[in-house]
């Protein structure tokens, strides 16, 4: 063969592997590997997920060789669908389409399927099925409701599980999922569950889903494909983990009656043959029947492969959702349980059949002094009572977490909501005729999820943990940390921005420095205010970074409007943090100890205005508390009401909470008559006496300066920024060169 043929040959066959990797990469970016190679389990390969080959093929094998016992019982329950069944159930190889899946922790830390998968089977004894729990969220709501709480409270304090997956499609909030976060220690909180958002099935095998309790069976089953575990509804109780004979079997299935299945409970191990044989049926699912792939199939199923399935008898559906069974549930109050709930491993409320039967009925059940209970007792109602909420949308927590140090006066916030709603309305703008629609938290929600807290070098921390780290020390009751929200659009610091940052750090001298920014910051003046802590042995120590997604709503109301977007960032982060807040146009000029001793502490702006360019406060202070959840109604398109105009009507309302410095930190302000005493040559302002920090109303200046040529600015400006780069206010006179 010639040289000349021998390169083309190879030419030819380097086309043809680039041609073959191409089509690869465009397959497995389009969710379609598994397509072109033919692979089962199409779901393993879309996220990287690898199945071991004897555990692959046990499966595959399986559903290979009794696909046509598999279609049978399917054919039995497929409805309308019945004479279709040779057309449609072609598939010998369950496909799973997951489109959109994310994995994270509460945290926000990213989780990927195979290192998730890989760490719950480390932390699985060999042979049986893993000690997780997966509940499906409603998808047509975010709030959580009691019941669901009641579930998910007993699920983290009896069973114990490795890890929680809440299967959601929007994020979760209202009142109950604050208590639920609350009464969750926090590492326990970040380190068990997953939040794992997903786009509600539209269809199965190409046979359209629309029954929302069709989609929610779906997810379920196929979230315990995945990872095996415990599939449970969010109205089960799990009442202690599940034992080893449980976990061993492949299967472990409830019979909620005679005939019927319940798939509101069920325990098994991944890649589950039974699971997989009933995922398989879907391809002759009809929509309008509620029940038949849900409960009759999968009892079908089992009669079909009795090995292949544990039926648990009376401990995960019992008693019944039949009116005998419910009234041994839910009532009536006071009489004696007919059932010793204690024998049970699970127990299923049978919520919506209750709702079903007695429209508007609460939950009255009284477990006596069973721990999951008597927590849901405390978190809801604070009463040992037999729970008996009301249907209210009021937020009895900050969501996020519970403040480690710094209790919120709960009874005095809710009992001034009345007043609340009364004195915002004429700030309100176009919100207010609607502020009793809108206004329905009586205490602030703040979603601490996005949050990602850190060190300059990239240890992470928890909320609970930067709340302990800045705990005040008697007599103040503010901590004594300085936080400071990078721009969020163009993050490239400025020359005044150093200034005033590095005036914090070394005039105030706080605990810690809170540098809030969504993203990384950059620039000369950045590097240099880093390498001025590094070289000072700070910067590692008393820095703490905060990555944090930019609000586009307060509360339900949209707000796109940046400067609204970073009032809702500050109020967040001294509300859930404590501390002092600064605008990077404001520059410390004494210790702010004395002010440290009031719950909460802002300066006037105007005669008509306080300012939150620059404010303090305690952790949960009343006053925050209860200025923030007036932001239900803020009205985006309105400038300042909110932020300046509205807490000069609120501060003299509560004047026990809330301190108004008259001149020491806004003061000059931004009016003609003020400005120039801060930008001009004339010294009629005497901040060495009055002012604790100083607001500069940069903007309305605009002129920038560095280090050489600071030394030649003949204003206060001038004398303040020398003061404090070089602890010498004295103008540099400029010499004409000779």
């Amino acid at each position: 063969m010639t040289q000349r043929a021998l390169l083309y040959r190879r030419a030819v066959a380097i086309l043809c592997l680039v041609t073959i990797a191409l089509v690869l990469a465009y397959a497995s970016r389009s969710g379609n590997i598994g397509k072109f190679l033919n692979l089962s389990y199409s779901y393993e390969y879309d996220y990287g997920g690898r199945t071991s080959p004897s555990e692959l093929s046990e499966a595959r094998n399986f559903t290979l060789t009794n696909w046509e016992t598999i279609r049978s019982v399917a054919v039995q329950f497929a409805g309308a669908n019945t004479r279709l069944a040779h057309q449609l159930f072609t598939a010998k190889e369950p496909v799973l389409t997951l489109s959109q899946l994310e994995l994270q922790t509460p945290g926000g830390h990213q989780l990927y399927y195979e290192q998730l998968r890989t760490s719950i089977a480390n932390a699985t004894e060999p042979g049986l099925a893993p000690n997780i729990i997966h509940y499906v969220l409603p998808f047509r709501r975010a709030e959580l409701q009691f019941h669901e709480l009641l579930s998910l409270l007993a699920a983290f304090h009896l069973a114990k599980p490795v890890r929680v997956f809440l299967w959601h499609q929007q994020p979760v909030s209202g009142g109950y999922w604050s208590h639920l976060i609350a009464n969750v220690t926090e590492p326990v909180w970040e380190r068990t569950v997953v939040l794992a958002r997903r786009q509600p099935p539209a269809s199965v095998y190409n046979m359209p889903i629309n029954s929302w309790r069709h989609r929610s069976d779906l997810i379920g089953l196929e979230a315990v494909l995945l990872f095996g575990g415990l599939r449970l509804d969010t109205d089960v109780l799990p009442m202690r983990p599940a034992s080893q004979a449980l976990r061993s079997a492949e299967t472990v299935l409830g019979l909620q009656h005679d005939r019927g299945i319940g798939s509101s409970a069920y325990l098994a191990k991944r890649n589950s043959r039974f699971l997989l044989a009933w995922h398989l049926c879907y391809q002759l699912l009809d929509d309008s029947l509620p029940d038949q792939h849900s409960t009759l199939l999968p009892f079908a199923l089992q009669s079909a492969f009795p090995h292949l399935a544990k039926i648990e008898i009376g401990g995960m559906h019992k008693p019944g959702w039949q009116a005998a069974g419910l009234r041994l549930i839910y009532g009536p109050p006071g009489s004696p349980p007919a059932w010793n709930w204690r024998d049970n491993w699970l127990i299923n409320l049978w919520r919506r059949q209750r709702e079903l039967q007695s429209p508007g009925a609460t939950l009255t059940v009284d477990f006596n002094s069973h721990t999951a209970i008597a927590a849901a007792r405390t978190a809801v109602s604070s009463t040992s009572a037999a729970v008996k909420p009301t249907p209210v949308k009021v937020a009895d927590q900050v969501a996020g977490r519970d403040y480690v140090y710094a209790p919120m006066n709960k009874s005095y916030i809710i009992s001034q909501f009345d007043k609340l709603k009364s004195s915002v309305r004429p700030f309100s703008g176009k919100y207010a005729s609607r502020i009793n629609e809108l206004m329905v938290h009586k205490l602030p929600i703040v979603d601490t999820s996005g949050w990602r807290l850190h060190s300059p070098s990239g240890k992470q921390y928890t909320v609970a943990e930067v709340q302990a780290m800045t705990k005040p020390t008697a007599p103040y009751l503010v901590p004594n940390v300085a936080h400071y929200v990078l721009p969020f659009v163009n993050p490239q610091l400025q020359f005044h921005h150093l200034v005033c940052m590095l005036s914090g750090v070394w005039v105030m001298r706080p605990k810690f420095t809170v540098i809030w920014y969504a993203k990384q910051p950059y620039g000369e003046h950045w590097e240099a205010f880093k390498k001025n802590l590094t070289d000072s042995g700070i910067w590692e120590s008393n820095v703490i970074m905060i990555n944090r997604p930019v609000p586009t709503k307060s509360y339900s109301v949209p707000m796109r409007v940046k400067e609204h977007q970073a009032d809702v960032i500050r109020m967040e982060a001294v509300l859930v943090l404590g501390g002092a807040y600064f605008d990077i146009d404001v520059i410390t000029l004494k210790p702010l100890e004395p002010l440290r001793r009031y719950p909460f502490t802002i300066g006037r702006e105007t005669g008509g205005g306080l300012c939150n360019g620059v404010f303090l406060a305690a952790a949960n202070s009343t006053f925050m508390c209860m200025w923030y959840v007036t932001y239900q109604v803020l009205d985006d398109g309105i400038w300042a009401a909110h932020s300046v105009t509205y807490p000069n009507t609120l501060c003299p309302m509560y004047s026990e909470h809330c301190h108004i410095e008259q001149e020491s930190m806004d003061r000059p302000n931004w009016t003609g008559g003020e400005l120039p005493l801060i930008y001009g040559p004339v010294r009629k302002w005497d901040w060495r006496k009055k002012n604790y920090v100083m607001h500069l109303w940069y903007r309305f200046h605009g002129k920038q300066y560095n280090m050489e040529t600071i030394k030649y600015v003949d204003s206060t400006l001038g004398d303040m920024f020398r003061y404090v780069l070089y602890g010498n206010s004295t103008l540099v006179k400029k010499t004409k060169p000779t």
